[in-house]
């Protein structure tokens, strides 16, 4: 291993975004990541287990590891868990950064915060950095209030709002969308896809790549918002996903998933399109199209191997 290669730690690398964005990220530095109650087996990842709400527990893992970059992978990304759980959420997405926060500070610790395109409401055509959120979910309050709290709190951050990832999990019994998806469709079963929720969609390695280039730009104390080119809702994306992998479309089912806002309302269509031009030139990329990025997903998966969604313990078709 080189002596000048950076540390990263990652709370929370027990979750779908925190496992995948390890593994991805293992290649090019030293990472390190926490988990609560759920162990996880990522190779070349050391993982351990830590409460981030314990400040002994937390200032050791700082004091230990001395890490360059901590990105926060802890919280509730569901729509539904946050409505269910409401003081939980608050938890995790917001109170959960007071000590990270602190002891990236002492550490000289870079933090790197995963909001969601759910801070919005999805009511306007599209939405940039400075729009101010105006969600109307439990998901979307929480998370909005962790970018206000860092950026009030932090001398050294990075806020990515990151529009839906889709991919495999590491953890068998939390299947993904995407492993529902697969599943659905490698048993020929119908799958019931919302139609009326338009989202970018990317595959998770693009938000790896991403967070990759912003560290080694060392890129620091801006929010930019990571997002593909174009929205889909749920059920055009897997009408999209059929197309390249070659599947049965007809499988794909229009339906309305539960959207659980804080207010009853009555709005029906929602489209959550953010504009990534600060990304791109910041970084000098250009993010992909969902159609592009999928075709990316069938390269890195090779187009098999799709097999692996039949041994999840169970599917949602949850938010």
């Amino acid at each position: 291993m080189k002596s000048d290669q950076k540390t990263v730690l990652i709370l929370g690398v027990s979750s779908f975004l925190g496992s995948n964005l390890a593994n991805f990220l293992k290649t090019g530095f030293k990472v390190i990541g926490t988990y609560f109650n759920h162990p996880v087996n990522i190779p070349g990842v050391f993982t351990f287990p830590t409460d981030i709400f314990n400040r002994d527990e937390c200032q050791l893992i700082f004091h230990s590891f001395r890490p360059d970059y901590t990105i926060y992978c802890v919280g509730h990304s569901s729509l539904n868990e946050c409505a269910e759980d409401k003081d939980m959420a608050g938890l995790y997405n917001t109170n959960g950064l007071i000590y990270p926060t602190e002891f990236c500070h002492r550490y000289k610790s870079r933090i790197i915060y995963i909001s969601t395109s759910d801070i919005f409401s999805g009511l306007k055509d599209e939405y940039r950095e400075i729009d101010v959120s105006d969600s109307d979910t439990y998901l979307g309050k929480t998370k909005s209030a962790g970018e206000f709290y860092l950026e009030k709190n932090s001398l050294d951050y990075l806020i990515f709002r990151s529009c839906p990832v889709y991919g495999r999990n590491f953890i068998p019994w939390r299947p993904s969308f995407f492993e529902f998806l697969q599943r659905g469709l490698i048993n020929k079963e119908q799958v019931n896809c919302d139609q009326f929720l338009s989202y970018g969609h990317l595959d998770v390695n693009y938000l790896g790549i991403v967070v990759e280039l912003a560290m080694k730009r060392n890129i620091k104390n801006h929010l930019l918002q990571v997002c593909s080119r174009d929205t889909h809702s749920f059920y055009e994306f897997a009408q999209a996903y059929c197309k390249i992998f070659g599947d049965n479309k007809n499988l794909i089912k229009k339906w309305r998933w539960e959207y659980p806002t804080i207010n009853t309302s009555k709005v029906k269509y929602r489209n959550f399109k953010m504009v990534v031009e600060n990304l791109e030139n910041y970084l000098d990329i250009s993010m992909p199209s969902i159609e592009e990025s999928l075709k990316y997903s069938f390269d890195r998966f090779k187009g098999r191997n799709r097999e692996s969604a039949l041994l999840t313990g169970g599917v949602s078709d949850k938010l």
